[in-house]
């Protein structure tokens, strides 16, 4: 469903909101991510160093 979603995207143009609490898929299917923690952003380009700080 993912590869579906993001040809979708691509061929349209589009910017989309993709959910998940699932950081291997998030990485999968967007160009940039961005974590949110209580409803502030803490980070809007994700990467492995973010990761492993944040789910310490």
């Amino acid at each position: 469903m993912r590869d579906e979603l993001r040809k979708l995207q691509r061929r349209l143009g589009i910017t989309s909101l993709y959910v998940t609490h699932d950081q291997a898929e998030a990485m999968a299917i967007s160009e940039k991510n961005g974590m949110f923690n209580e409803g502030e952003e803490v980070n809007v380009q994700l990467d492995l160093d973010s990761i492993r700080l944040l789910s310490k």
